[in-house]
């Protein structure tokens, strides 16, 4: 299966993201290498309840990373070859407060590239300013609804023009600082969005680089009945596991 992505440039990021995922190595080598490309879970707690994630069934006790283990994870990993951290998981990385010690560290310790997902519930324009100065390469927005009714029955939040107004304002932050930060936003198809994909291209594409849409599909924790009570007849996928590396 393909994602399917729409781009203001020559190819797809996240087309070349996937690329990137499926890079094979010798298979005869007793010890792969030290992967280039880590997810961090600074939380497991969100403030969003899509309709097809697990998060809310999720039986962990909610936490969130201490510091003190991400520095050592960081500072051991880059001389063995960590290139590229992203600050996201199965929660809403915006939760923690003190985010932009966690970008910073990593690029003052060498990660070439630090990037995060978020539902941009929880982003303001301060918010957003300062974890670019602290050394942010690209923030990708998850919107899964192209109206303010659809979002908020996805998302189970009613946050949709509030993070439309985020996306719009780091768009033009972006251009008036000539900054070099990548802004992307996927979407994930469901029934009751399945309609919408023009909506959401005309309405953020000229602002981003890259928007993506993916089918629903199956998460650990995730019935089967749950999975065809909210599938599309989208065709065009990835699977979530592998949507994670953008």
């Amino acid at each position: 299966m393909s994602i399917k992505t729409y781009t203001n440039e020559e190819s797809s990021f996240f087309t070349k993201r996937v690329e990137k995922v499926y890079e094979t190595f010798d298979a005869s080598i007793l010890t792969p290498p030290f992967p280039e490309t880590s997810l961090v879970e600074l939380s497991n707690a969100c403030n969003h309840a899509c309709i097809f994630c697990t998060n809310t069934r999720m039986l962990r006790q909610i936490g969130r990373l201490d510091m003190e283990v991400y520095e050592k994870f960081i500072t051991e990993g880059v001389p063995l070859g960590l290139k590229e951290v992203g600050l996201y998981t199965t929660g809403e990385p915006f939760l923690i407060k003190n985010i932009n010690d966690y970008i910073k560290f990593a690029k003052d310790q060498g990660v070439e590239y630090v990037y995060i997902t978020t539902n941009g519930g929880l982003v303001t324009p301060q918010k957003l300013v300062s974890a670019i100065d602290a050394g942010l390469d690209s923030i990708k927005f998850s919107v899964n609804g192209a109206t303010r009714e659809s979002y908020k029955l996805v998302h189970g939040s009613d946050d949709f023009e509030k993070v439309i107004k985020n996306i719009m304002y780091l768009s033009q932050y972006r251009k008036e600082k000539k900054i070099d930060l990548r802004i992307m936003v996927s979407c994930v198809i469901t029934k009751y969005t399945e309609d919408e994909e023009d909506l959401l291209k005309d309405l953020l594409l000229p602002h981003i680089d890259d928007l993506a849409f993916y089918g629903v599909t199956s998460q650990f924790g995730q019935s089967t009945e749950q999975l065809e009570s909210i599938k599309s007849t989208f065709t065009k996928c990835i699977t979530f596991k592998y949507s994670r590396i953008f």
